[in-house]
């Protein structure tokens, strides 16, 4: 497996892994990682033969007078056989708390010159054995740790950009709602609309957005403050419209969610929960839906027929619409056993007292195909494309 396939958990694994084979290899009994920064050396990996522990990881101590700066600054050679022989070293005493014996030390170098530390282990009496041949096997491992640090590094550094990218979502930068129109399947009538996130600013789409939003734990923040600006232009939607925000479960349960919702009228808008999402707290759900069904809102589980996990959700949660997944509608027109799906769900449906929504829907004979099977409303690109909210009441305008 390539080394910049590998998630940070699995390079470090690997380094911590590396550094005690090489330990055990040298038969010494501390090695460690350090991190030299301009005036500090931090131990970012240790390992040490039983409870022999005498220093710890993220321990700091001056990077000057260290073995470790010494031996990048060329004052103390790689290989020290006795510390107390060598006039630096002796003069040196034991700055790093090290052992008194064997001392062997290389630099890390980074891919663009950069010193990133050294590689060390060392033991509490001398080792007479140990040669060059040992010290040019830690260059070789330094080389490689070299490599694996900096692919830790770069995910360290994108964490922190898309946290930051994020941050500035929280507070709105770079987010743009546009709509969708819900129209009904006959004679083609607007019913809705779907309030859809963009962010023009970042490569990602929405949905890796907020999947990262949630990895960073910011994403009922950013959902809420989404939801703030679809709510915005609710009033100058028709009234004949309602407005469907997706949301999590957990931000259905976020009472800032709740104060937002409490600005608008609440029967114009419909929360839509995707199959896919995972109810860690289902009455938890039910209750704030009960609260929100109260001033009038409408819930609608979103993708259905995209997994099996979707009855569940349906059963759990008591809908009043259904949105059928858009792998379900495509071609279905052609495929008899979407048909027997659709026509099963609308039977449901019906019994329920629950209405279907039919997503992406793209062609005429996809249109035909589901008026056949009773789907009242639906949305997709061959009916309207998604447009800001300017642009949708001008096509409103033109009828």
């Amino acid at each position: 497996m390539s080394i910049t396939h590998l998630s940070c958990p699995d390079v470090e694994g690997s380094i911590q892994a590396m550094l005690h084979l090489m330990r055990r290899h040298l038969g010494l009994d501390v090695a460690l990682i350090s991190h030299l920064t301009d005036e500090l050396r931090v131990v970012r990996f240790l390992d040490a033969a039983g409870d022999d522990e005498v220093l710890a990881v993220g321990r700091s101590d001056p990077a000057a007078g260290s073995y470790c700066r010494s031996v990048v600054a060329g004052r103390l050679p790689g290989l020290l056989h006795d510390p107390a022989e060598h006039p630096v070293s002796a003069a040196m005493g034991r700055p790093d708390r090290l052992g008194d014996g064997t001392h062997l030390s290389v630099p890390i170098v980074l891919g663009d010159g950069r010193v990133y530390g050294t590689l060390c282990a060392f033991a509490h009496r001398v080792h007479s054995h140990l040669d060059e041949r040992d010290l040019g096997m830690m260059h070789t491992l330094a080389g490689i740790i070299a490599s694996q640090l900096e692919h830790v590094e770069t995910v360290r550094v994108e964490r922190e950009d898309r946290a930051q990218a994020l941050a500035a979502l929280k507070v709105g930068h770079d987010l743009l709602i546009v709509f969708q129109p819900i129209v009904e399947l006959v004679g083609e009538q607007l019913v809705g609309v779907e309030a859809l996130a963009r962010f023009p600013g970042l490569r990602q789409g929405p949905a890796e957005v907020f999947a990262e939003a949630w990895s960073v734990g910011v994403g009922a923040s950013l959902e809420v403050r989404a939801a703030r600006a679809a709510l915005a232009g609710l009033g100058e939607l028709p009234t004949c419209a309602a407005l469907s925000l997706n949301l999590s479960p957990g931000t259905l349960i976020d009472p800032r969610f709740a104060e937002v919702l409490a600005e608008v009228d609440a029967r114009r808008v419909v929360l839509e929960v995707s199959e896919h999402a995972a109810l860690a707290d289902a009455a938890a759900v039910n209750r704030a839906m009960d609260r929100f069904r109260d001033a009038g809102a409408r819930l609608a589980i979103d993708d259905v027929g995209a997994g099996l996990a979707g009855l569940d959700t349906i059963l759990q949660l008591r809908p009043e619409f259904l949105k059928l997944d858009g792998r379900l509608v495509a071609g279905i027109d052609r495929r008899r056993d979407k048909q027997a799906m659709v026509a099963a769900m609308g039977t449901y449906a019906e019994r329920m007292g629950i209405a279907l929504v039919a997503k992406r829907v793209e062609t005429i004979e996809e249109h035909t195909a589901l008026l056949g099977l009773g789907v009242p409303y639906g949305q997709g690109f061959g009916l309207a494309r998604p447009a800001d909210l300017s642009a949708l009441l001008r096509i409103g305008r033109a009828g």
